[in-house]
């Protein structure tokens, strides 16, 4: 994801929309494109957020989870999604696992 993060100069997220068999099983992935320094998608209860880029550049702590992505974690969580944590997927870092507490520097 990160290279084509890069090579289209966006966000992408990717998600998993649960299934009818147990645990959500027989569902399917979903990747979005957004823009230079968002992605959206609907949020639903049956969505898992799997993964999302961060792209590097001045405006932008790509190595942190913002604020915005702890929130849209938190809402998709109310809504009934069991997904507990995501992952970001940093330009040219190492992914790395945040949730709805995790602190930033």
């Amino acid at each position: 994801m990160d290279s084509l993060a890069v090579s289209n100069n966006v966000e992408f997220a990717l998600i998993y929309r649960a299934g009818p068999g147990p645990n959500g099983g027989g569902g399917s992935y979903w990747l979005h494109s957004g823009t230079i320094d968002t992605v959206w998608f609907r949020p639903s209860g049956d969505v898992r957020w799997i993964y999302h880029t961060h792209p590097v550049g001045p405006a932008w702590d790509s190595f942190r989870a913002s604020t915005a992505d702890q929130d849209f974690l938190r809402l998709l969580q109310g809504m009934g999604s069991p997904r507990k944590t995501s992952v970001i997927i940093p330009e040219g870092g190492t992914p790395f696992r945040f949730d709805i507490t995790t602190k930033r520097k």
